[in-house]
């Protein structure tokens, strides 16, 4: 139960990284969404998915058995990340609210200026 809480979280900061753009309650929506259709799935069995599933990777990311308790874990896990990420960003100073993405690979680098440039201030 504490793992799939946790798989969900991770699941929910995940989507929080590539679209932290998206308004908080769609990425809990496509989190759940997420998490539940990855549940759902574990109902359906093909010696393909099977042998994926046996796999450390396909353990880890499919699941092996249906639960139904699963999903509650799953809302618990979403709603402790937004918890969480709100709780960090009420501390956090203003200027370190922006994503990443756009902090660091989306701004200009500051142009590097040559020796004689400042020498010449």
């Amino acid at each position: 139960m504490l793992g799939d809480a946790l798989w969900a979280a991770m699941v929910a900061w995940w989507i929080g990284a590539l679209l932290p753009r998206l308004p908080v309650l769609r990425r809990l929506v496509l989190a759940l969404t997420f998490s539940f259709i990855v549940e759902c799935s574990q109902l359906f069995h093909s010696p393909a998915i099977d042998a994926l599933r046996e796999t450390a990777a396909g353990q880890l990311t499919l699941g092996s058995g249906f639960d139904p308790r699963d999903f509650v874990s799953y809302a618990g896990g979403v709603l402790a990340a937004l918890l969480i990420e709100r709780a960090v960003l009420i501390v956090q100073p203003a200027a370190r609210r922006e994503p990443f993405v756009r902090r660091v690979l989306l701004d200009p680098p500051i142009p590097a200026q040559s020796v004689g440039e400042v020498k010449a201030r």
